[in-house]
């Protein structure tokens, strides 16, 4: 499950940063922002392919999705310290 895995990778990066009353760093909260954008465009992403399964219509939207997930996946990875990537990359072998 895409949502899963990639919540627990994020939670790694965002640790309990607020959850003790603290606040979160800036980049930890632009890091959840992103994280959000990224999960919305990917099931935007399924629905659209499911919905074009069935009618064959334009792909307009699938690429605009398509294009809109990857942007933010982008801006997401350039936030997270490379420790943290190098730990994602060991978790998908």
């Amino acid at each position: 499950n895409f949502k899963k895995a990639f919540n627990q990778v994020g939670d790694n990066f965002a640790g309990n940063a607020g959850a003790d009353g603290g606040t979160p760093k800036n980049e930890q909260t632009v890091a959840y922002m992103a994280r959000n954008e990224i999960l919305t465009r990917t099931e935007d992403l399924r629905a659209e392919l499911e919905y074009l399964i069935k009618n064959e219509d334009d792909t307009a939207d699938l690429y605009k999705y398509a294009d809109s997930a990857a942007t933010a996946m982008g801006r997401y990875l350039g936030l997270l310290p490379p420790a943290e990537i190098d730990q994602a990359r060991l978790a998908l072998r």
